[in-house]
């Protein structure tokens, strides 16, 4: 990730200069911000807040808080997809399962929600 956030830097401060150098710094601190607090207690992986990071650092600050919003609803539709599936295979709610940690791999939502932001511009 640091390389493409590196290239990213260099583009904008190509294009930009100062301007260039304020939309990547926004856009990597607020994608980066966004899922710190989540990080930090233990419900999110490193890699999904620097693959935000990384996105933030292409994009921009106003395009990473659409990713993040999109983000968090198709990871609500994916817990609940994942809740359904398992209500079907083990026959209840609550379960052997039920005091388990569930690990489901929020990539997938942030790829989401980064192609559709980018394809509804």
């Amino acid at each position: 990730m640091l390389p493409v956030i590196l290239l990213a830097l260099l583009i904008h401060l190509n294009q930009a200069a100062t301007a260039g150098l304020w939309f990547w710094a926004s856009g990597l601190l607020l994608g980066m911000g966004l899922l710190m607090i989540p990080f930090l207690l233990g419900g999110m992986g490193a890699g999904d807040v620097k693959l935000m990071a990384t996105i933030g650092a292409l994009k921009g600050a106003s395009f990473i808080f659409q990713v993040f919003l999109i983000s968090a609803i198709a990871g609500g539709i994916l817990s609940l997809l994942y809740l359904l599936y398992d209500r079907l295979k083990n026959g209840s709610w609550v379960g052997r399962k039920a005091l388990q940690t569930v690990c489901i791999p929020y990539a997938v939502p942030i790829g989401a929600g980064t192609f559709f932001v980018y394809w509804m511009m």
